[in-house]
């Protein structure tokens, strides 16, 4: 037996423990959140400039976030200069954005579980739930940082509390009938073309 697969069957078992699946998911959550709030930001700018699907895919598909969201406030600003829709969002809406680069362009590291882990585990200062790790070109070296799960969950529940009060901003702004049905149906294929299964969620809304 070499040393890689003696090291495999000191920790041997599943890869991830339940605690890991559980700061999995939440890693999972903040990327979906964040999806859904640039759904919602480009929904702000097709409606306020009136497009339809294909003209507004045309305008923002290319779009990274930040010049997304710059964008929708830019049009708020313009079409509703009393809304206080940048005051209202505009720094929750950076911190969404934050949060998201921070956690989902981070190595993670989990503790190890099984016989004389807890060594290796103080060794590489796995003494959390998680441990984020990143590359810091200007210092030229790797800074860790535990974090736990509470923190994981907080953060992706920030970003999905902020997609929904800007979708709720939006649904203020669309008449009555036909326009919320249209923005409804934009959204709906942007989720498709994404690789939602839109069928299985509205299924599950009933």
């Amino acid at each position: 037996m070499d040393r890689a697969q003696g090291f495999c069957c000191v920790y041997s078992g599943a890869m991830y423990t339940d605690r890991d699946l559980h700061v999995l998911a939440q890693l999972g959550r903040i990327a979906a959140n964040h999806s859904f709030l640039q759904l919602i930001l480009e929904g702000v700018v097709w409606e306020i400039c009136e497009l339809d699907r294909e003209r507004g895919e045309a305008v923002t598909g290319g779009m990274s976030f930040r010049v997304l969201a710059d964008t929708a406030f830019n049009l708020a600003d313009l079409r509703y200069p009393d809304s206080p829709f940048r005051e209202l969002f505009a720094s929750r809406v950076d911190r969404a954005n934050e949060l998201r680069d921070r956690f989902l362009h981070s190595r993670w590291l989990f503790p190890l579980t099984g016989p004389e882990s807890d060594a290796i585990n103080r060794l590489f200062g796995l003494d959390s739930d998680a441990v984020r790790a990143k590359y810091a070109r200007r210092q030229g070296r790797v800074i860790a940082e535990s974090v736990s799960l509470d923190t994981i969950t907080e953060a992706a529940g920030s970003i999905e509390s902020v997609a929904l009060d800007v979708a709720a901003w939006l649904d203020q702004l669309i008449p009555e009938g036909e326009t919320l049905e249209r923005v409804s149906a934009n959204l709906l294929r942007q989720l498709e073309s994404r690789g939602f299964d839109v069928a299985s969620l509205l299924d599950s809304s009933d």
